[in-house]
C-alpha cells in the first residue's frame, strides 16, 4: 500500500494543545496579555489560532465590562449610604 501523506496548508493546520495552553498563560498577564490578544487576533496566518485569540479578546472585554459595572454599583451604593 502506498504511503499517502496529506499536505495540510499552514492556514488550516491544527494547533497543538500546548500552544493553546501557552497562549492562555500569556493572556493571564494583565497588559501584555491584552496587547498579545490584539496582535494575534489579526496577525497570524493560522485561522485556528486567529479565532482562538479573538475569542479570548472578546472574553477579556466582557470581563472588563462586568468588572466596571460591578465597581460602579459598589461605588454608587457606598456613596449614598
Amino acid at each position: 500500500m502506498e504511503n499517502d501523506s496529506i499536505v495540510v496548508p499552514q492556514e488550516i493546520r491544527p494547533v497543538s494543545t500546548m500552544t493553546y495552553v501557552g497562549f492562555r498563560i500569556l493572556f493571564l498577564i494583565p497588559i501584555v496579555g491584552f496587547v498579545l490578544a490584539l496582535v494575534m487576533s489579526f496577525a497570524p496566518k493560522n485561522i485556528n489560532l486567529k479565532y482562538f485569540c479573538r475569542s479570548q479578546l472578546i472574553l477579556m472585554l466582557i470581563l472588563v465590562a462586568l468588572y466596571a459595572l460591578f465597581l460602579g454599583i459598589v461605588y454608587f451604593g457606598m456613596r449614598y449610604m
